[in-house]
């Protein structure tokens, strides 16, 4: 049954591959944990002799010997445990690691729908909690099944060697002991899965009500967050509480059997040496087998729990690595970045509806390109697929001259800096967040701050661009942010520039000043806008139309403006009556 449950968790891939790397620690480390079992047995060996001596002869240098015996094997088990533990649990550490930054990475690489899909307390709970406990299970979890292992055989070995019915008097109920212990393993798996789940949960609502305390507070909803807090930490304890009972209810029948068996061996064994079939020493000896077999017992429930838990949070695992990747392609285009699409329909996974519905466009290298309608039109969409965090379908959606979907991700989105609409920065300093992914210099540093009209809030902030802007930037304004972003975007020097609404929170004349600077940029770039202030576009190149996933329009501010349709729609409705009439 150990053996089974253990066999679960040796399947992780990153587990075997860690072992074939680092074989010789692992081997040197199992020869020390054979080593020191085996010679454990020692001790009650030369015992039962010195008692024998003591009792049958008294002699005095014999018992001396016996004793500088129990002491020199004392020193060298001393010794191999204090390697066993170097090795296997140093080996365990490191491929804990290597499993935590493996499934990093993989998280990394997840497509958005599979990100949505987890909560994201949930998800840090998994990647931090998770690889931890299956490292109990491979690391001190399977050194001490195995110490057990080799401790039982040479005890066990001894033990038939002193009294073969002894032996069988003392292990008949540990064999008792296997049958009553299944039911509680099962019960201890199902607990030890649904203890992580909840604790995923509970991390997830505290990490939502801090990400959302600004919210929380203007609504004054703070009695009702800590409900449910408290609701999901109830829950937590009585989790943990029935596993606690279940893991109770294991160790205390290997107590009540191990006892049972000690007295089955007081009787039998005691009988045994008044019959003088057995001398005082064999007993003594034979006893102190039956302890180092007792607290392996003992241990018996605290590592079968650990590879429990170990199973059970490596099943959570794979299921984070099954969640779907995104695709990587492998080429990359040197032509200049033409955007094209070709009666591109896509509908995202699991909607009824297509989102886009056979788009066609030209858009030619060094453009700059507005994208508006209302909202859910599609415009959002269309910038998720040039960059595919979704995959359009194939033959559809080209860069360069070359289908989105054989582009390596890698290069496909060096080629285009991206502004989406949530402004997002890490909690670090200004000048760490616009260089993020950046080497650039001092110089254009200042040119991206002036061009993102971001230079000026410097002088309000207090270190300037080293001021730290707290966790998603949360001392900064709404519009600073926005402008971060795209002051980050800019060192990119990225031939595409993609901007999803990214100035919604400035006002109209720094927009149309940010948007004049964009236009005039050297070298000229692909500039797609998606945006709802018609009056940054005046100057556009081209304008895409988009209604209800369709593209109903295209050409430029004064050519749409001819013509009744959306867009005249759209601007009329807008603050710029007076730049409608005047065209009238």
């Amino acid at each position: 049954m150990a053996a089974l449950t253990v066999f679960q968790f040796l399947r992780e891939k990153t587990l075997r591959a860690s072992a074939r790397a680092r074989w010789h620690q692992l081997a040197t480390g199992a020869l020390c944990l054979l080593l020191r079992n085996t010679l454990a047995v020692a001790a009650p060996y030369f015992t039962g002799h010195a008692v024998d001596v003591v009792v049958q002869h008294g002699e005095r240098s014999e018992l001396q010997r016996m004793l500088l015996m129990v002491l020199a094997f004392a020193a060298v088990t001393a010794t191999c445990q204090w390697w066993m533990r170097w090795l296997l649990i140093g080996w365990s550490r490191h491929t804990e690691r290597d499993m935590r930054s493996g499934l990093f990475r993989n998280m990394l690489h997840l497509q958005l729908q599979g990100l949505r899909s987890l909560r994201r307390g949930e998800l840090l709970t998994r990647l931090t909690s998770a690889p931890e406990s299956v490292r109990m299970g491979y690391g001190p979890g399977l050194m001490h099944a195995l110490g057990t292992a080799a401790l039982g055989c040479a005890a066990l070995g001894l033990m038939i060697s002193t009294s073969p019915l002894l032996t069988l008097v003392a292990i008949a109920p540990m064999l008792t002991l296997f049958v009553t212990l299944r039911p509680i393993l099962h019960r201890i798996h199902l607990h030890s899965t649904e203890l992580q789940e909840v604790q995923g949960l509970l991390a997830a609502e505290a990490q939502e009500t801090f990400s959302g305390m600004r919210v929380v507070k203007t609504l004054g909803r703070e009695s009702q967050r800590l409900a449910g807090f408290a609701a999901a930490s109830q829950r937590l304890q009585a989790v943990s509480l029935r596993l606690v009972r279940q893991r109770a209810l294991f160790s205390g029948c290997i107590e009540l059997f191990a006892g049972i068996a000690l007295v089955l061996i007081f009787v039998f064994g005691g009988r045994a040496v008044l019959q003088q079939e057995l001398s005082i020493g064999a007993f003594t000896a034979f006893s102190g087998y039956l302890n180092l077999l007792v607290w392996p017992m003992i241990a018996l429930g605290w590592t079968l729990g650990l590879f429990q838990s170990a199973d059970a949070n490596l099943a959570l695992l794979e299921k984070l690595r099954a969640l779907p990747q995104e695709g990587s392609g492998g080429n990359k285009s040197s032509a200049p970045p033409i955007i094209e699409a070709r009666k591109l329909s896509f509908r995202y996974p699991d909607a009824t509806t297509d989102v886009l519905q056979d788009i066609s466009f030209c858009l030619s290298a060094g453009s700059t390109v507005g994208i508006v309608g209302r909202m859910g039109s599609g415009k959002s969409t269309l910038l998720l697929l040039l960059l595919r965090l979704h995959d359009p379908p194939r033959g559809t959606l080209f860069v360069g001259g070359m289908d989105v979907l054989d582009w390596s991700l890698a290069d496909l989105r060096q080629t285009m800096a991206v502004v989406l609409q949530e402004s997002f920065l890490f909690s670090d300093t200004l000048r760490a967040n616009i260089l993020f992914g950046s080497s650039a210099s001092e110089e254009r540093l200042q040119a991206a701050l002036q061009t993102s009209c971001l230079l000026g809030d410097l002088a309000h902030l207090p270190h300037g661009v080293d001021t730290e802007v707290g966790e998603r930037g949360v001392t900064l304004s709404g519009g600073q942010r926005q402008r971060a972003c795209l002051a980050r975007a800019l060192l990119q020097e990225a031939p595409v520039l993609l901007l999803d609404d990214p100035l919604s929170a400035v006002d109209a004349e720094t927009e149309a000043n940010i948007c004049a600077s964009l236009q005039t940029a050297v070298p000229p770039r692909t500039t797609l806008i998606v945006t709802h202030r018609l009056h940054a576009l005046t100057a556009a190149d081209n304008i895409l139309v988009f209604e209800a996933g369709a593209l109903v329009q295209q050409g430029t501010h004064a050519q749409l403006l001819t013509v009744a349709g959306p867009y005249r729609r759209l601007w009329r409705a807008s603050d710029d009556l007076s730049a409608v009439e005047a065209v009238s």
